[in-house]
């Protein structure tokens, strides 16, 4: 933690020359560490939020802990973090955990999950997760989903997608990579559109509920 901290306070100061320099417009996020200890993380949270950064990144979460956990580190550094300033939490990115840290404030993620999900021959729809390896779809001439408008909803049927993972066709993870990712860019468009219209509780609820079945 102590290294990340004189890191930040390093990185910070070589940011902001650069930036005078070239009248750079990059922004600079400075990391909270703190493993799982709350004490740690509060000092750490005070520290990075005291300098100058642009935005604030959660960091040493979402390596393999329970989701609980996770939440609960979240939950630590908060109180701790400027409002105005953008909140971005590194690893998470399956739809659950985004709209569960969404409701806490956070508004930045990055994750492989969309695509290592589909290279495990799982889908995403409205209605919970999709196995397309299972030989329920080998005759299955329906898209993944009938209101999806994917490249691949919009041209292949799941028993094609179904036979290009039987096969191990290297087209058959980027067709299931742009579901899964277009999956995640629309319902991010969808919880915004919820939080303007002051009805993103309800709208998290019902996703959680229907994806969950």
């Amino acid at each position: 933690m102590e290294n990340t901290h004189r890191w930040g306070r390093e990185s910070l100061q070589m940011h902001q020359e650069l930036k005078k320099q070239k009248n750079s417009k990059q922004l600079l996020f400075g990391i909270i560490q703190g493993n799982f200890y709350p004490e740690l993380r509060e000092e750490s949270a005070k520290f990075i939020n005291s300098l100058d950064f642009d935005g604030i990144a959660i960091g040493g979460i979402a390596i393999g802990e329970p989701k609980e956990e996770m939440y609960k580190a979240v939950d630590t550094v908060l109180p701790f973090i400027t409002k105005d300033k953008p909140k971005y939490v590194m690893g998470v990115g399956s739809p659950e955990e985004l709209l569960n840290l969404i409701e806490r404030g956070i508004d930045c993620f990055d994750s492989v999950y969309p695509t290592q999900t589909a290279r495990h021959n799982t889908l995403f729809t409205k209605k919970g997760k999709l196995y397309i390896d299972s030989i329920k779809y080998n005759k299955d001439f329906t898209s993944i989903e009938d209101d999806c408008q994917c490249h691949t909803c919009k041209h292949y049927t799941k028993a094609y997608l179904h036979h290009l993972t039987k096969i191990k066709e290297p087209a058959a993870n980027r067709l299931k990579s742009i579901h899964n990712i277009h999956f995640i860019l629309n319902l991010m468009e969808e919880t915004k559109k919820a939080i303007k219209e002051n009805r993103f509780k309800e709208f998290k609820d019902n996703f959680i509920k229907r994806f969950k079945i």
